[in-house]
């Protein structure tokens, strides 16, 4: 285990930099990594479907690695796992752990936590896990049990429910207000229409009307 560890040292696994800029969450962002540096060990960033939950976590993961160059960073993306062995095919995939002579799900499960606890400081984030929060809870649980020095983030349309979550419920963006035409609602539909249109230039009645838009969504 002592040569995986180091092998598994400052790893990024899974981590594909977004294509688009980052707009807003500044607040949700900071609070994020103030869970993580007060003690929490799993945090559920949970909300409807389209709240941006996978892209706030990938940019919590780009300041993970800038403020702890020397830990390994994983992101798992479980969108397709409808069970434990899936769940578990995916992580350990991430982790580019081989899983041997396991037939159950349990045992499965204790192969990555022993891997998990021998890489010391680390981040795994889990994605898009409301396809199989249940299957998964336990997992998570016995995985943070295991490797003491492990912070997980889960991203889900529900929360994990077991001891020591945190959630964090992820809101809208900002919406204008009263005579505001902009809003972080407003500043990423601009950023998205002019990535496709570069150059785009649009006056305060297009803009008040973009408000308007965003509003009713």
């Amino acid at each position: 285990l002592a040569g995986m560890a180091e092998d598994g040292r400052r790893r990024r696994q899974g981590l594909t930099p977004p294509a688009s800029r980052f707009i807003g969450r500044e607040a949700d962002l900071a609070a994020l990594r103030a869970l993580f540096e007060q003690g929490a060990r799993l945090v559920t960033l949970w909300g409807p479907a389209g709240m941006g939950k996978t892209r706030l976590s990938l940019q919590v993961v780009l300041a993970w690695v800038e403020a702890r160059p020397e830990e390994s960073v994983w992101v798992a993306e479980l969108a397709e796992a409808r069970d434990l062995e899936a769940l578990c095919s995916v992580v350990a995939r991430t982790l580019e752990i081989d899983l041997v002579g396991a037939r159950s799900g349990a045992a499965l499960v204790e192969q990555i936590g022993r891997f998990l606890a021998a890489q010391g400081p680390a981040l795994l984030v889990v994605d898009n896990l409301e396809q199989v929060v249940e299957e998964a809870a336990p997992a998570l649980d016995r995985w943070i049990r295991m490797a003491p020095e492990l912070r997980l983030l889960a991203t889900s349309r529900e929360r994990c429910r077991i001891a020591g979550e945190v959630g964090y419920e992820l809101s809208p963006l900002s919406l204008p207000r009263g005579e505001e035409t902009r809003g972080e609602a407003v500043e990423l539909f601009l950023d998205r229409v002019r990535g496709k249109r570069p150059g785009l230039a649009l006056g305060d009645e297009s803009v008040g009307a973009i408000g308007t838009l965003v509003c009713r969504l």
